[in-house]
């Protein structure tokens, strides 16, 4: 079994997509996305950090992968729901 880099397929910082992304659209704006699924986050700055759009594009990601022989496609799913939220500090 192979496993990938949690983060390998983040476009920005989750900082920077903060940045970029709250000058361009309201934590409203980011609850459904562009496939149709519904966001849950109470944090705003993390709707912003998570937003799809601080990631690279998922069928390219996928593509490298496969070309690199590190995954095959075996099904292709759609979210229906997202739910976020951040480990709390102890």
């Amino acid at each position: 079994m192979r496993t990938l880099a949690h983060g390998a397929g983040r476009k920005w910082k989750r900082s920077e997509a903060r940045a970029r992304l709250s000058d361009r659209f309201r934590a409203q704006d980011l609850v459904r996305t562009s496939l149709g699924s519904r966001v849950i986050c109470e944090d705003k700055a993390l709707l912003f950090e998570e937003a799809p759009q601080a990631y690279k594009d998922i069928d390219r990601v996928v593509a490298d992968l496969v070309s690199a022989e590190a995954a095959h496609v075996i099904a292709t799913l759609r979210p229906l729901l997202t739910y976020k939220t951040r480990r709390r500090a102890h």
